[in-house]
């Protein structure tokens, strides 16, 4: 008898929707991508390729924090800019309408906190 394993995701989206977890576990059927589930992708990427790019203990000691955090800040937006711009081609594109640039605006103040 071969030995289920369950994850503590897995019994979560159990108890939520018995139907979901059959989908998602047991059929293993690929979810539909939704905007909020494309910016997280695109907002973890940015985020890697950020902190793999820049040497933060490399950063000028004599700098002021604001010039530092606008230096970091352009980067970031660069990457955002650089990720965003594939969705379609190397992203599937989930966004309708004006939804693209609402989510990317929404996404450039999130990543004002990083």
């Amino acid at each position: 008898m071969k030995k289920t394993r369950l994850s503590a995701t897995g019994i979560s989206t159990y108890t939520q929707c018995q139907r979901k977890f059959y989908y998602r576990n047991i059929q293993k059927l690929e979810e539909r991508v939704t905007p909020h589930m494309m910016r997280g992708k695109i907002v973890h990427k940015v985020l890697d390729d950020f902190f793999d790019t820049v040497d933060i203990q490399a950063v000028a000691q004599e700098k002021d924090w604001h010039s530092i955090w606008k230096d970091f800040y352009k980067v970031l937006m660069l990457l955002l800019d650089a990720e965003w711009n594939m969705i379609g081609s190397s992203y599937e594109n989930p966004f309708r309408g004006n939804e693209n640039e609402n989510f990317l605006e929404d996404t450039k103040g999130m990543l004002d906190f990083y």
